[in-house]
C-alpha cells in the first residue's frame, strides 16, 4: 500500500477551489446560500486529507528519525 488514502472530493488537497468542484445550488433558498456551506465542507475535507497524509507518512512509512525515537511517534499519534 503505497498510495496515501484520501477522501474523494474531486480535487487534491492543495488545489485551489474552483466552481467545477461544487454542485450547483440555488442561492435563493429558505436556508441561505447552500453553495457556501458546500465550499466549507470541501475545505474541511481538504484539511482532513492533509492530516491523513501526515499520519500516513509518519506512521505507515516512518523516517529513520521516527524509528529511533518511539516516544515522539507515540506523542504524535
Amino acid at each position: 500500500m503505497r498510495d496515501i488514502p484520501q477522501i474523494d472530493n474531486r480535487k487534491t488537497p492543495l488545489q485551489p477551489l474552483n466552481i467545477v468542484h461544487f454542485i450547483w445550488l440555488p442561492s435563493s433558498t429558505p436556508y441561505g446560500n447552500l453553495l457556501l456551506k458546500g465550499m466549507d465542507i470541501v475545505r474541511r475535507i481538504d484539511r482532513v486529507n492533509l492530516e491523513i497524509g501526515q499520519v500516513f507518512t509518519s506512521y505507515v512509512h516512518p523516517s529513520k528519525e521516527d524509528v529511533n525515537n518511539p516516544q515522539q511517534d507515540l506523542l504524535e499519534h
